[in-house]
């Protein structure tokens, strides 16, 4: 990371809070005192906010203080950045917050290394350069975006990114790529951005991750039963292969990344069945997919444990999770070549490549299409 002054204060203006502080550096509790000194009250997002009263004399009381200890004080050219990203939230499709991200120490920017999805400048100045404050913008649902003030120019521009998918967890190379969206500071044209560009991009790139794990899944499951089961109703046979601990541990490992990603994909493929027999098999599976998840939920709450890490699973209840999911992986394996079919169907389509006003252009890659069903 480059070298930054080791106690600094930043200092911006909000329309709520009015004159604002965040102290952050290797030494920010040294930034901390200072704006204690000078009257600043601290608040839980990590911010200070300057005492009631004149500004300038505050700012001017702070500078002083500042000097005197050696922490360096400069000064935002934009706005507040919770101000901007609260004006963008409101501005985008649905119900969004934001919520302010303070990097004290430059350490604690890096936690959203390997959670975003981006191989951009943005990733790249969480690496290298001090961000000592950032911003979320979540849906409430599945999608959070993290927004932060782009240093690399003299536009003042705003970097957003998508976080991976929760199901995911920590990625640091995901298989598809969104670059950083650079955006005019103009939350109108920023949440216009986001609507037109990142979140269609967001969503057809998830949805082909997750449908190339579900396929990767249904294909472990095929290689493992069908030697000695036909896809379809041969539960005698089925049961007899999963006697080995280790092969149904690893049956059970695969069945859990359609529960973990197939609901993503049914999802879309419910609005894409279009006849009312591949109406009837998206409604098959999203039952044996519910019925796998109670087996899982059943177990978490027999150990009174449960963690989305796998491999904190033993292999013996992995085993008999295998067991009891049999008939659910019969109709996954089943309805295998229909399920691909509509998945390719319900694909969502990219974005279109439109410039932004003011002559900027999103950075976005599209993602590669999924694979088509086999026959």
């Amino acid at each position: 990371m480059t070298l930054h002054p080791q106690a600094e204060i930043t200092l911006a203006y909000s329309t709520t809070h009015g004159l604002i502080a965040i102290g952050h550096g290797t030494q920010y509790g040294r930034a901390h005192s200072v704006l204690k000194q000078a009257g600043f009250t601290r608040h839980t997002s990590g911010i200070h906010t300057a005492p009631a009263g004149d500004v300038r004399t505050a700012a001017t009381l702070l500078q002083r203080l500042a000097g005197d200890h050696g922490v360096r004080v400069s000064v935002s050219r934009r706005p507040y950045l919770a101000d901007i990203a609260g004006r963008i939230a409101a501005r985008l499709p649905g119900s969004w917050a934001a919520e302010i991200h303070v990097h004290s120490h430059p350490l604690w920017q890096g936690d959203h290394i390997g959670q975003l999805w981006n191989h951009g400048p943005f990733v790249q100045a969480l690496h290298d350069e001090q961000v000592p404050y950032a911003a979320n913008l979540t849906n409430g649902t599945d999608l959070t975006l993290l927004i932060a003030e782009d240093t690399s120019g003299p536009e003042g521009g705003l970097w957003v990114a998508p976080y991976i998918p929760q199901e995911f967890g920590v990625v640091y190379h995901p298989p598809y790529t969104l670059p950083s969206l650079t955006l005019p500071a103009q939350p109108e044209h920023a949440a216009r951005a986001i609507a037109d560009q990142l979140l269609p991009a967001y969503r057809q790139a998830a949805y082909a991750w997750r449908l190339d794990t579900v396929t990767a899944a249904l294909d472990t499951l095929d290689s493992r039963l069908s030697p000695q089961a036909p896809k379809g109703d041969s539960r005698p046979a089925e049961r007899e292969l999963v006697t080995q601990g280790q092969d149904a541990a690893e049956i059970w490992t695969a069945f859990h990344g359609l529960l973990a990603h197939g609901p993503g994909v049914i999802d879309e493929c419910a609005a894409a069945a279009e006849q009312a027999a591949d109406a009837a098999v998206v409604a098959r599976l999203k039952t044996a997919l519910a019925s796998g998840q109670a087996a899982l939920d059943d177990w978490g709450r027999r150990e009174k444990t449960l963690t989305a890490a796998l491999r904190w699973i033993p292999t013996d209840a992995r085993a008999r999770l295998a067991h009891q999911a049999l008939p659910d992986i019969a109709t996954w394996l089943a309805d295998r070549d229909v399920f691909l079919r509509i998945a390719a169907r319900a694909a969502p389509q990219p974005p279109p490549a439109a410039p932004l006003p003011g002559g900027h252009r999103p950075a976005l890659q599209a993602a590669a299409p999924p694979r088509r069903p086999h026959h």
